[in-house]
């Protein structure tokens, strides 16, 4: 289930029925209830059925989908063939489902004919017009193993793409520590320290590492006491045309997407950390600027 890009999709993939799904993938559809996508993330890649569109922060609703009905266990619903173009049975697994950030979303696979949602499909299940997979016998199965593995898959990319901070609780957490100290712990960047303190500016993940060291405080819990992102910020950067730039840069700088994820983030905010206020930036203009001077590096 792992995966990198597109250029070394071909020799890696080995689900069945992968080639009637590539042949499908299209880059021209806005994610709309009743379709198939392909999520990606680092080296995730799973299908998921869309059960409703994007948010106002850009966060999607899906359920994960496997192709075949040999995973299926009695709590995932099993469509035909012929309900998508990709003329194979889908297992819907409906009690997976769960919200990602619509960047993630990098193709549309296919589009289910009747079923909109999972609450479709589970409601059709319900009334006997679709069927369940079979019951795992024992702890043993194969089936149990594949399961816990798509519960690990869609928990990391429903973790995928998300903004830290939201506690707004960093300057309270520096109390105990002095400007000065704070200082050297950021490599003698006194008027950054300065600026930590007063709560005008968040930390990044390697400075929170760094002051960590000092505080002795964790640094993600030093990270989750950022202020919270903007909420317009969070929305320009989960949305989904932005995914295959992010996902191009990344390639070419032969990173995963999370780590460019983070730069783009950290690198935006820093730059309305100088003195712009937050509810006049130009959000959109600063992540497409972003990704077009990475793109020319």
């Amino acid at each position: 289930m792992t995966m990198v890009d597109d250029e070394r999709d071909t020799a890696s993939w080995c689900v069945a029925g992968w080639s009637s799904v590539r042949q499908h993938l299209s880059r021209e559809h806005e994610p709309t209830p009743g379709s198939i996508w392909r999520a990606r993330w680092d080296d995730i890649v799973q299908l998921v059925l869309v059960d409703a569109a994007p948010d106002a922060s850009n966060r999607v609703r899906v359920t994960p989908v496997g192709i075949g009905d040999e995973d299926a266990d009695e709590t995932t619903v099993v469509v035909p063939a012929e309900e998508t173009e990709l003329n194979e049975p889908l297992s819907i697994w409906v009690t997976l489902t769960t919200d990602v950030g619509a960047i993630t979303l990098d193709r549309q696979v296919a589009t289910m004919k009747t079923y909109h949602s999972a609450d479709d499909v589970a409601t059709a299940a319900q009334a006997g017009s679709l069927r369940c997979g079979y019951v795992v016998a024992n702890d043993s199965s194969p089936r149990r193993a594949q399961k816990k593995i798509l519960e690990y898959t869609i928990q990391a990319l429903t973790h995928a793409a998300r903004l830290r901070g939201g506690r707004g609780t960093l300057q309270e957490r520096l109390r105990d520590i002095t400007i000065s100290e704070l200082a050297d712990a950021l490599g003698g960047d006194t008027p950054l320290a300065v600026k930590l303190k007063r709560g005008k500016v968040v930390l990044d993940e390697p400075q929170a590492e760094r002051v960590a060291e000092v505080t002795g405080l964790d640094a993600e819990e030093l990270l989750d006491a950022n202020p919270a992102p903007p909420a317009r910020l969070v929305q320009i950067v989960n949305d989904w045309h932005r995914g295959e730039p992010l996902r191009a840069v990344a390639r070419r700088r032969d990173e995963p997407e999370s780590e460019v994820f983070t730069q783009l983030t950290q690198s935006v905010l820093g730059l309305a950390a100088r003195g712009e206020k937050r509810d006049t930036v130009d959000w959109a203009g600063r992540v497409d600027t972003y990704l077009h001077m990475a793109m020319s590096d």
